[in-house]
């Protein structure tokens, strides 16, 4: 039993990292419709320069933060304005941003090696880091920050779209763009702020990754990858739903450790992501009246 909780707690902890990544994605992918993989490239090489400036240039954490910060915005901006916005420009296919996206992806996780190198890089162990004994339950201030910040990105993105002005925008642009247009809605700054937005948000993900484990090239593939399944698994345009079933993903992947080897993790995860949307495609939250 107490093995049971511990998993239980750290797969909360788990699906909330994959819930900061699949809801930032989310309000990306409902709003323009980019299938925007390279997500990826923005919250792993965050945490590479919070490595730089924190282990080798001796910057504060605070500074740290607030130079990674900037960097996701202009990062998730450029990508849409000098890559994305010229392909849809010249009627470029969403199919031919995909490639792009996943082009620079790869691209980023080659360049990423070569200037860091391939071995995993270890964020110091701080405060956050330190275990804590409940019991027989072992937890640190990094699992409660991770989940209460994601439970953060959640709130700030619901408010966004239903408490703002231009929020409200995004969701008209979401539902029909064209109409958004011809309402005097300006589509493409809410492309690039949602872009933004998004980037900003996931950029805390690389670095609580970071220091729960380790930085390496690669990590941010995997990791996207189940954040879009939980996006496509909760309910295409539902924040709440792509939360919940990052959630769900998470203690699945965790739990599932009593009764099968570590290595059927992945194979358990797709399964379950297919049983899923071929039962119900919009997703356990989507709108099953238009099914």
């Amino acid at each position: 039993m107490n093995l049971f909780i511990q998993l239980l707690f750290n797969g909360l902890s788990i699906g909330c990292s994959i819930a900061i990544i699949a809801v930032s994605f989310g309000l990306i992918y409902s709003t323009s419709r980019t299938f925007h993989i390279a997500h990826s490239v923005v919250f792993v090489s965050s945490a590479y320069l919070a490595y730089f400036l924190f282990t080798t240039a001796k910057f504060s954490a605070l500074l740290t933060l607030m130079i990674s910060a900037l960097w996701s915005i202009v990062l998730g901006m450029g990508i849409y304005y000098f890559f994305y916005k010229p392909i849809f420009m010249k009627s470029g296919s969403g199919l031919v941003v995909f490639i792009t996206s996943l082009a620079l992806t790869i691209i980023s996780e080659n360049f990423l090696s070569l200037l860091f190198k391939a071995d995993p890089k270890q964020l110091p162990q701080n405060i956050l880091t330190n275990p804590i004994k409940f019991n027989s339950l072992t937890l640190s201030l990094l699992d409660i920050t991770t989940i209460l910040y994601a439970i953060l990105v959640l709130v700030i993105i619901i408010y966004f779209l239903n408490g703002t002005k231009i929020g409200r925008m995004t969701k008209a642009t979401s539902s029909d763009p064209e109409l958004a247009i011809s309402k005097g809605i300006d589509i493409e700054k809410i492309y690039l702020f949602t872009y933004g937005l998004g980037s900003l948000l996931v950029m805390p993900a690389g670095i609580l990754i970071g220091l729960r484990g380790s930085i390496t090239p690669g990590m941010g593939s995997s990791l996207n990858m189940i954040g879009v399944m939980s996006v496509i698994f909760g309910g295409i345009g539902n924040p709440i739903g792509a939360f919940i079933a990052a959630i769900i993903l998470g203690l699945i992947r965790n739990i599932s450790l009593l009764v099968i080897d570590s290595s059927w993790i992945s194979t358990l995860t797709f399964g379950i992501f297919l049983l899923v949307i071929l039962i119900q495609p919009k997703g356990i939250m989507g709108d099953r009246s238009k099914n």
